[in-house]
């Protein structure tokens, strides 16, 4: 349990400062109470880019959704890839909403250490999600969601085919800042893998922990802009053994909704600072990426 504390150590600050303007004790330029009753978000609510809100669909939507994730730029000559997850997710209650689907993957990878030159697409597995809703913003000070995603892999980021299960965990709360207008939101995310590597024997246990910080403002009913910040870093193991490496990122993110119940959004974060185990200066970009790209589009029924 010690090293899993000590795996949120170095960006303690930047939890703290979150907690305070999120739960209020820097207030908001409204009372908790008038900024909730003044304010009925359209449906889905806020929305971020890499980041959750706690917003929860209403009992009975159905929605169907392609997420993309592009990962760029790693150590060496030419690194890039993709995962494309095709998700149908069904809200069971107000307070429940499960999704699952498949994930297909591409990459090209060109003198990149520890990894072999290829160029190829496929189908990259399977993944799951189990949303609950703990507090509603809505008609609380604050937003709680807890969510669990399990996946099952047939090959990694970089198309090396294998087998790999795993899991993780997030934790999402936030609330509104101005009423109406702008909103925070506070990621913890812990990620737990098993896999197994063709040609490679054995399989290999890794952890990643993570925060995130988000600002979201409602620029109108149909359009959100913002920027978030997210401190992520891997180990050894299931319980944040052996520390690898640590990455800081930080980018914009915008987010439209169209004619019908077609939405979209897109966010494009840059890795600002990090650290690889053994080099004393440079980023991680061994087990991060220079630049990360998530788009989703998306419709509800």
């Amino acid at each position: 349990m010690s090293r899993l504390l000590n795996a949120f150590r170095s960006c303690g600050g930047v939890i703290a400062a979150g907690l305070l303007v999120l739960a209020g004790v820097l207030p908001a330029q409204q009372g908790w109470a008038q900024g909730a009753a003044s304010h009925a978000p359209e449906p889905g609510g806020v929305e971020y880019g890499f980041l959750n809100s706690s917003d929860m669909d209403k009992a009975g939507t159905v929605s169907l959704e392609l997420d993309t994730v592009g990962l760029y730029g790693r150590r060496g000559r030419h690194f890039a890839s993709s995962d494309t997850l095709l998700n149908l997710a069904y809200a069971v209650t107000d307070q429940v909403q499960v999704a699952f689907g498949p994930q297909f993957t591409i990459a090209s990878v060109h003198v990149v250490p520890g990894l072999p030159d290829v160029r190829r697409a496929l189908l990259g597995g399977f993944r799951g999600d189990l949303r609950l809703g703990l507090i509603d913003r809505r008609s609380n000070p604050i937003g709680l969601t807890l969510q669990f995603t399990p996946q099952w892999r047939f090959a990694d980021e970089a198309v090396r085919r294998g087998a790999a299960h795993g899991l993780a965990v997030s934790l999402a709360l936030d609330r509104e800042l101005i009423a109406g207008t702008l909103f925070g939101t506070l990621n913890l995310t812990y990620e737990m893998t098993h896999q197994r590597i063709d040609g490679i024997a054995g399989w290999e246990r890794g952890s990643r922990a993570g925060l995130g910080l988000g600002l979201a403002a409602r620029l109108s009913k149909v359009l959100h802009v913002g920027a978030e910040f997210r401190y992520l870093r891997r180990h050894d193991g299931f319980a944040a053994g052996r520390f690898h490496g640590h990455a800081f990122y930080l980018g914009p993110t915008v987010y439209a909704e169209f004619g019908g119940n077609w939405w979209a959004s897109l966010s494009w974060q840059t890795q600002i600072a990090g650290h690889e185990v053994g080099k004393r200066h440079g980023m991680d970009l061994i087990g991060f990426e220079r630049h990360q790209v998530r788009l989703r589009v998306g419709y509800d029924f």
